[in-house]
């Protein structure tokens, strides 16, 4: 028996799960991911399957593969369970949330935000390090990455981050 077989048979999710294509952000490292959903669990369990494409033996997000953080989706999954199973949290929309395009990007990323509040931003490399910084100042900003090396990098705004990739 299969770990994915035993978590559904202990769960009682739906053997057919919902599929979806995560965007690949970064075409260069060669992998592609999809996310596999068994709904329908006792007490709102799911059991949750991220599949990487030709990523061999990894941890995506730190080496291998990076269209997904395998820190970041770990979390995402526990933190909606308690041992009697989900929290029913009530997802509300963040204030601070922003978009950011291009992505791949190549000299200027575009930041848009639903405020026009000054905040500080941070640009970090994968392995946490600041690589610059500065202030958004309007509901939309250019951040001039065209200095930085190719590769994936972290954008932090008001604690709440996004990664994107230069070209």
């Amino acid at each position: 028996m299969t770990y994915l077989h035993t978590g559904l048979v202990t769960t009682n999710c739906d053997i057919s799960p919902s599929q979806t294509s995560i965007p690949d952000i970064n075409s260069g490292d060669g992998t592609t991911v999809d996310h596999f959903v068994y709904g329908n669990g006792t007490n709102g369990t799911t059991v949750e399957l991220f599949k990487v494409y030709n990523g061999g033996h990894d941890w995506p997000g730190a080496f291998g593969n990076y269209d997904i953080s395998s820190n970041i989706e770990i979390w995402k999954f526990f933190s909606r369970y308690d041992i009697n199973g989900t929290l029913n949290l009530i997802e509300i929309e963040d204030d601070n949330s922003f978009n950011i395009s291009p992505n791949p990007v190549r000299n200027t990323l575009t930041v848009i935000r639903a405020s026009s509040e000054d905040v500080p931003f941070h640009v970090l490399s994968m392995d946490g390090k600041e690589i610059l910084s500065g202030e958004l100042t309007d509901m939309t900003n250019g951040v001039d990455v065209g200095g930085l090396n190719p590769g994936t990098y972290i954008i932090s705004v008001q604690s709440i981050t996004q990664r994107f990739v230069v070209q």
